[in-house]
């Protein structure tokens, strides 16, 4: 009821979460206006609620007169809170994973497709086997935010900016397959993505990669790396063995026949 709060201070309704809390309030006060104040409260059944203040000083009647208007804000502090762990448990996640990860911007990218769609250019794989220097401007307007360091390890990469300034030197010719599908997923709206294909560390040893690209948000994509190197060179020993004989090393009919 109103009659509860009329003629009281804020000390003795018990609203300020703490001392410092009402200090921080009444030095904003001498700035003549406060606002956006948060402040945490706790209301008579007991429940603790979040407020965002604001209070100016006025005259009335000569008088010195404080007006002040707050808001319920708990619900956005909660959701801010649920956020902050949720970042916290990715982040953990991102770090540790033994997964090569990265998270990437291509808000680049997308209005240069549109430049290029513009253009006349409706077949982008075939726009980049006319144009292959485009493989490069598509790598520099890809952001890469943060790698983690799984992918410093496999990249061959002391830290993230040497990684990420070589971008370019990862992603090589022999990319070009891999890095073309996933600009025609992009090309047709389409941001998840799943492919095979092959990069270089930073001191030039090949890697076979599955790369899979998810949306996180916007655009910003989570990008995870699978060395399937070991398991390409098993395939091409398995396959020299079923298609050489023994013996002579020649090939056998299954080579001519496969």
């Amino acid at each position: 009821e109103r009659e509860e709060l009329i003629g009281k201070s804020t000390l003795s309704l018990q609203l300020w979460e703490s001392s410092t809390k009402r200090d921080e309030f009444r030095s904003a006060l001498k700035r003549e206006v406060s606002s956006g104040i948060e402040t945490k409260i706790e209301t008579k059944t007991g429940k603790t609620i979040w407020l965002l203040s604001s209070a100016q000083e006025v005259i009335i009647s000569g008088k010195k007169r404080l007006i002040s208007a707050a808001t319920d804000i708990t619900e956005r502090k909660q959701l801010e809170e649920d956020l902050k762990q949720s970042e916290e448990r990715y982040r953990s996640f991102f770090d540790s994973s033994s997964i090569p990860l990265w998270e990437e911007e291509f808000s680049d990218v997308i209005p240069y497709m549109d430049e290029l769609r513009a253009s006349g250019v409706q077949d982008i794989k075939a726009y980049i086997d006319e144009h292959p220097e485009e493989m490069i401007k598509f790598i520099e307007l890809l952001q890469i935010l943060a790698v983690n360091p799984a992918t410093l390890k496999m990249y061959e990469a002391k830290d993230q900016k040497e990684f990420i300034t070589n971008l370019k030197n990862v992603f090589t010719k022999e990319s070009l397959p891999l890095f073309k599908e996933q600009l025609a997923f992009f090309y047709s709206g389409t941001f998840q993505f799943e492919g095979e294909g092959t990069t270089r560390t930073l001191k030039g040893k090949e890697k076979n990669i599955i790369l899979r690209g998810s949306l996180l948000s916007g655009y910003k994509r989570l990008v995870s790396i699978i060395d399937i190197t070991e398991r390409k060179k098993m395939e091409r020993k398995l396959r020299r063995q079923a298609t050489t004989d023994p013996l002579t090393k020649i090939y056998n009919r299954r080579y001519f026949f496969a």
